[in-house]
């Protein structure tokens, strides 16, 4: 069956940069219903059971809107992403702290973190060597595919994979983390990939305005106090 992609893409965002005034960087991003807030912290001092010789430690704490579980596949999947991306070598013996809230979960919560997380490494400026951004898709036993799905697709999908794309200057964006829950085989992955991969461009692209406008915003703060 044709596969079907719903309008939940960069269009739908809502994202504020920098409003946690106690974290070196943090984005409150909004995709369609799904609300999450990411701050971030360092590199700063490390707990000795933590510190590492030879790199920055990445720690990541998910806090769900309800009760206290622990999330270690997905904590793990952005502590993959973040590793992936940032000059750990630069900070050896020091920590990089990830907390990310859940405000309100309908559909994608996974992939809205991961790029509230990007944004937020952004917006503190910790060196990076690119940037990453994140993509659901859902697959249906009918053999439909939903990508950034709503939660209702989330109920009906016979497989979800949650996909890390990182960012190239010259080539194009490459996979470099992924979790999978349900039922996939290679010839359906392959497909979901190839749909969440047709949004990462965008993704990216927004990415970029939204840190253009920061800075827009600040230098026209600067100035009104300057002129004042």
């Amino acid at each position: 069956m044709e596969a079907e992609d719903p309008p939940a893409g960069p269009k739908s965002w809502k994202c504020q940069l920098g409003s946690l005034s106690r974290a070196d960087g943090s984005c409150m991003l909004s995709q369609g219903g799904t609300h999450v807030w990411v701050a971030v912290n360092g590199p700063g001092n490390a707990n000795t059971s933590r510190r590492l010789a030879d790199k920055m430690a990445v720690s990541v704490n998910f806090h769900p809107l309800f009760g206290d579980s622990r999330y270690p596949t997905f904590e793990n999947l952005v502590m993959s992403a973040v590793g992936s991306t940032v000059r750990r070598e630069l900070f050896p013996r020091t920590e990089l702290a990830v907390t990310i809230h859940e405000l309100q979960n309908d559909g994608s919560l996974m992939a809205v973190a991961l790029n509230a997380t990007s944004l937020a490494l952004l917006d503190s400026e910790v060196p990076s060597e690119a940037p990453f951004c994140a993509v659901e898709v859902a697959r249906t036993p009918t053999g439909d595919y939903y990508v950034n799905p709503a939660k209702r697709h989330e109920a009906a999908a016979e497989g979800l994979a949650v996909l890390v794309f990182r960012s190239h200057e010259t080539d194009a964006p490459t996979l470099i983390a992924k979790t999978l829950t349900g039922q996939w085989t290679p010839e359906q992955l392959k497909e979901g990939i190839e749909r969440a991969g047709r949004i990462v461009p965008s993704l990216f692209m927004s990415f970029k305005m939204t840190l253009q406008e920061r800075d827009k915003i600040e230098i026209f703060g600067n100035w009104k106090k300057t002129a004042n």
